[in-house]
């Protein structure tokens, strides 16, 4: 599996443009010491526009820093097809099965001040990468949560479009480090 791929850059920025897509899932994945993810930018009518998968960088692998680096990954490959089609941001949501990370968006987004010892948190540095790329965007996106493995309880088919891509966001995190 490439580290990405996208079905074509003018469709997906099309889309990406009138809001038409950007229903973006990511998933991390840890076994063994070693975390990786996976994610997907559909269509509202399921489509895959663009997925991507990757390893999650660190010392203390866990699947919060996997999804947060997934987060991160998916940002600059929108930030970067926006900035080579010359336009602005028109995501609408991201979605995430990892609700400490989503909560920890939202307190370290409304924080005025810094000081060193913030620096020493875990997953400062990935944090800090989500959200100053998420500042770069003239409107930024909601994020917002999906509850994972929805498969295991109802048929693929049966889930909702957001639970379809958690599921395949999954599969791609999973093979990632085969």
């Amino acid at each position: 599996i490439p580290p990405f791929t996208a079905i074509c850059t003018h469709l997906l920025h099309h889309s990406l443009n009138t809001d038409t897509a950007c229903i973006c899932i990511i998933d991390g994945y840890l076994i063994i010491g070693q975390g990786t993810f996976g994610w997907c930018v559909s269509s509202t009518n399921g489509t895959h526009l663009a997925t991507g998968i990757g390893p999650a960088q660190g010392m203390h692998p866990s699947s919060h820093r996997a999804e947060g680096y997934g987060m991160l990954s998916i940002l600059r490959f929108l930030n970067h097809i926006f900035h080579l089609c010359g336009t602005h941001l028109r995501c609408s949501a991201i979605h995430s099965d990892n609700v400490a990370l989503i909560q920890r968006l939202q307190e370290q987004r409304i924080k005025q001040q810094w000081y060193p010892n913030h620096t020493l948190s875990s997953y400062w540095d990935v944090i800090q990468g989500i959200i100053q790329t998420l500042n770069s965007f003239p409107s930024q996106p909601l994020i917002s949560h999906v509850r994972g493995h929805q498969d295991l309880t109802t048929k693929y088919s049966k889930l909702s479009l957001e639970a379809q891509l958690n599921v395949d966001a999954y599969v791609m995190a999973t093979h990632q480090r085969m």
